[in-house]
């Protein structure tokens, strides 16, 4: 890839060594040897090297499929195949979603209908023998240019509720907010393990990766969604993080098309999306281990973000909280 600097090839090579099967790292290499000019040929399309090194497989290969005869003819390049995201083994009908823990469609849980929070978000029913213990309803603002953060980082909190009423401001498609629990995203690196579900902002679809900042998993399982669009419209976010007794994570996702009621107040119609369960097998290498608590003692952080918006902030928030989750 003649024009990129060592560094720029040596990301390339090594994302797609991790994520692409080993044929289609040899077919890229071999690529990279044979095309001088290719930098170029992609900014000439307005990708940037940066772009296309953080861009996942999936919009890597979309780049060139887009561009597809214009590539050919020039290159005779051939689109990379990317390992696809795993589909869903389960059909739950109306009402129900699966279950990793019990392993079968269950049905939806609803809220609790109890306590609520200074706001007037409630507090869904937890399994037996847990409970909220504290929260924090103050979340730093890390408004920068690659996306919009906020940053629960008063308390360590290891099982956790995570949540707010989330407005994006963005049009970029494929866009997600993001449910970051447990980990850090330190520039500097020594980061902890962070389970990240991303729920696109198009109702299509709710995956999970795990990350070490700033190297993530490829999407570990990914469902198909038919929720309401969710672009420049307010919408209820609720994630949290469990710790079993078996010492496993259970990931619970929920949403709130129609967040408030006549008089602005959380009108707490929170449907179940998705869940997921970390036995230990669901990534391999450094991402293998069970984040039961941070992976870099002392260092961890739960977060709500939503990055690469084209706006000065990519979302706002209202009624945002953290609560740890004891079982105590």
């Amino acid at each position: 890839m003649g024009g990129f600097s060592k560094k720029e090839r040596q990301q390339i090579e090594e994302l797609f060594e991790k994520r692409f099967p080993k044929s289609e790292f040899e077919k890229l290499k071999k690529f990279m040897d044979d095309h001088d000019d290719m930098k170029e040929a992609l900014e000439a399309y307005g990708i940037s090297p940066r772009e296309f090194i953080e861009s996942s497989p999936i919009v890597q290969a979309a780049i060139f499929n887009k561009n597809y005869e214009e590539f050919k003819k020039k290159y005779q390049w051939q689109p990379p195949k990317p390992i696809p995201d795993p589909e869903p083994d389960h059909n739950c009908k109306e009402g129900q979603v699966w279950s990793d823990t019990e392993k079968k469609c269950v049905d939806i849980p609803q809220p609790s209908g109890g306590e609520k929070d200074k706001n007037g978000v409630v507090y869904m029913a937890l399994p037996s023998g847990y409970k909220i213990i504290n929260e924090s309803n103050s979340p730093t603002l890390n408004d920068r240019e690659d996306g919009t953060r906020y940053d629960f980082k008063d308390k360590i909190r290891v099982q956790c509720e995570l949540g707010g009423y989330i407005t994006p401001h963005t049009s970029l498609a494929g866009e997600e907010l993001a449910f970051k629990f447990l980990g850090t995203h330190d520039s500097a690196g020594n980061n902890s393990g962070t389970y990240v579900v991303g729920v696109k902002l198009d109702g299509t679809q709710v995956r999970l990766r795990k990350e070490i900042h700033n190297d993530y998993t490829n999407t570990i399982r990914a469902e198909k969604k038919n929720l309401q669009n969710m672009y420049a419209k307010t919408t209820g976010f609720y994630g949290r993080k469990i710790n079993t007794t078996q010492g496993q994570v259970l990931i619970e996702i929920f949403i709130d098309e129609n967040p408030f009621d006549e008089n602005g107040k959380p009108a707490n119609n929170w449907k179940l999306i998705y869940t997921i369960l970390d036995d230990g097998n669901l990534a391999t290498g450094k991402w293998q281990p069970i984040w039961l608590t941070e992976s870099v003692k002392g260092r961890s952080q739960n977060t709500l973000r939503v990055d690469k918006a084209k706006s000065d902030k990519k979302m706002d928030i209202k009624f945002p909280f953290c609560r740890e989750i004891s079982t105590g």
